[in-house]
């Protein structure tokens, strides 16, 4: 396995996101704190799908 410097692998993973993103795809970021609060959690996962059925309309 290959060992990258962390900036390199940061640059490469934005590609990735973005090549997704331009293909219609979108993300929401979750950090282990959010897992505490599942109701919010819950709020945005929704408001995301609720955005992307609109935008694909």
């Amino acid at each position: 396995m290959d060992v990258q410097p962390t900036a390199e692998a940061l640059i490469e993973e934005r590609e990735r996101e973005n090549a997704l993103i331009e293909e219609g795809w979108r993300f929401i970021r979750v950090k282990w704190q959010h897992l505490s609060n599942p109701e919010l959690l819950m709020a945005r996962i929704m408001a995301a799908y609720f955005a992307a059925q609109q935008a694909a309309a």
